[in-house]
């Protein structure tokens, strides 16, 4: 759901941060030496690991109905 992550970035971010709550938690700086760019900053600015957790349960919620 976010704009320019797709499965290579996530996967190279995955494995440089050791999982989805350290790169939400990391700053823009730190994204940015992975060279996401952009990315980095609309993930330094968007929503929090919870809200992003409570989106994917309702994702979830809504297939499995």
């Amino acid at each position: 759901m976010m704009p320019g992550l797709g499965a290579r970035r996530a996967s190279q971010l995955l494995e440089r941060f050791r999982g989805v709550r350290a790169i939400f938690h990391a700053s823009a700086a730190e994204l940015e030496t992975q060279d996401a760019g952009a990315l980095a900053r609309s993930i330094a600015s968007g929503c929090s690991f919870e809200d992003a957790a409570a989106q994917q349960q309702l994702v979830r919620e809504a297939v499995f109905i």
